[in-house]
């Protein structure tokens, strides 16, 4: 079985869920691997908002124009926005947060995320953004990476049967539930 591009599959389920579920407001948020046209359109078609994780070297237009812009609105040190950045014929909103912490060891760490959106970004709603971006990443990377390393297996193919790999997922996801409860 040959193996598929996330955003490829991407655009396949999305058409799945919109048959399914028409009405239901959706906002997709993603890795950097989900910056390209077809994902934003897709979004666009649907009717759905997006955040996703930004990375300089995935659309360099995007960083050049932001970099050339003479001012950005800013929040504090920690965040820096700003609307209508062109990207492939259409416009993103771009949010950088610069995020610092001191380690027990007493070092400083700083840590840097981007993410373009198709919210309006005001100062009211820019902390919420970044906070959906961060969570993103946390359900990635602390919850799927916990279940994938946690005896379920599930970065490996168990069946060729599409049905039974629905299966094992919820069968995993329940597991996961049941062990962060006890």
């Amino acid at each position: 079985m040959k193996q598929d591009c996330e955003s490829k599959a991407f655009i396949r389920v999305a058409e799945k869920i919109k048959k399914q579920f028409p009405r239901l407001p959706i906002i997709i948020t993603a890795d950097g691997l989900y910056v390209s046209q077809k994902v934003i359109q897709t979004c666009t078609d649907n009717g759905w908002n997006y955040i996703i994780r930004y990375k300089e070297g995935s659309a360099s237009s995007i960083a050049k124009e932001y970099q050339s812009l003479p001012e950005k609105e800013k929040i504090g040190s920690e965040i820096e926005y700003q609307n209508q950045i062109m990207f492939q014929n259409t416009d993103v909103n771009l949010t950088y947060y610069t995020g610092k912490k001191i380690k027990p060891d007493e070092k400083k760490e700083t840590t840097e995320f981007a993410w373009i959106a198709d919210i309006t970004i005001t100062k009211n709603n820019a902390r919420k953004i970044v906070n959906a971006g961060r969570n993103r990443w946390k359900i990635e990377n602390q919850g799927f990476n916990r279940q994938k390393h946690w005896r379920g297996n599930i970065e490996h193919a168990c069946s060729w049967n599409e049905q039974a790999q629905k299966n094992h997922y919820l069968m995993e996801q329940i597991a996961d539930f049941i062990k962060q409860i006890s």
